[in-house]
């Protein structure tokens, strides 16, 4: 697998750049992402999962979204760290469920596959934990935008892991579903001006209350991008660090995805050495 490894490039955006939701266009030949700006529906994650941990990645508070499409094949994915559970893991943490927020035109859609992946210091993919094909997306409509798929025994030990989608083919340009990711720069400004409603970027209404946000790292990144990897990678040519904003950086936009954890189930060695107990005795 080739790893990109690129650091930040030094440029000003205009906040007319910002809220226009053009494409986001690759350098070099690699595929185009497009990306418009929505309301958020208001649909909290689903309640009364049978686990210990969520992992969750992207903030809502503001309540605007970007809504983006991709290339067939394509990877993102979103790096979690058992050790930010507020529980602690005994068994290192076992990915049981990964939680999916996306957006149809028309449902079903469809995405080409989803996975679990080991990965470095610098978040770059390297090794499949878990990888699952092509899946039927249903639950992608309005009021009904969270899919869960379970995930069987995937121990991470521990250690930080990638949670990766891969897209499916676009609907002409228009991939179905969509993914979701938040939109920083309104969280930032419905933060530092509350009374500011309807607008973008600030709050989209009254009700989203932004006051203990926080700005957040960047936890998604583009895997595989026509054959490359792109990996803790920032400003062109990487679509979800923006815009550049003085004193701030680039602002992450990371995607709406979370993972659950089972926290004290025995972990992979434990049930090893364990069932070679007990195979003494039978």
């Amino acid at each position: 697998m080739r790893k990109v490894l690129l650091t930040a490039a030094i440029a000003v955006l205009g906040l007319s750049v910002v809220m226009n939701a053009a494409a986001a266009t690759h350098h070099q030949g690699h595929a185009a992402f497009s990306k418009r700006l929505a309301r958020n529906d208001v649909q909290s994650a689903p309640s009364g999962l049978a686990i210990d941990c969520t992992l969750a990645s992207g903030n809502l508070c503001a309540g605007w979204i970007w809504e983006f499409s991709g290339a067939q094949g394509d990877i993102w994915g979103v790096v979690f760290n058992p050790a930010d559970c507020p529980i602690s893991c005994d068994n290192g943490g076992k990915v049981e469920q990964i939680l999916l927020r996306s957006y149809c035109s028309t449902a079903p859609g469809h995405i080409d596959g989803y996975g679990i992946s080991s990965v470095d210091g610098a978040d770059c993919r390297t090794a499949s934990l878990y990888s699952a094909g092509p899946q039927t997306i249903t639950h992608c409509v309005s009021g009904d935008r969270w899919t869960t798929f379970a995930v069987p025994d995937v121990h991470v030990n521990g250690n930080p892991f990638a949670v990766t989608i891969t897209w499916a083919a676009p609907v002409g340009t228009t991939s179905n579903p969509q993914l979701a990711a938040e939109a920083t720069i309104a969280n930032l400004y419905c933060h530092n001006y509350p009374s500011i409603t309807g607008v973008f970027p600030g709050c989209a209404a009254s009700p989203h209350v932004c006051d203990s946000w926080a700005l957040p790292a960047q936890r998604t990144f583009v895997y595989v991008s026509s054959g490359t990897d792109f990996c803790a990678t920032y400003g062109v040519p990487y679509p979800l660090a923006f815009p550049y904003l003085y004193p701030y950086g680039y602002l992450p936009n990371n995607l709406i995805v979370s993972a659950g954890l089972d926290c004290f189930s025995p972990s992979a060695t434990e049930s090893g050495s364990w069932g070679h107990v007990k195979s003494l005795y039978q």
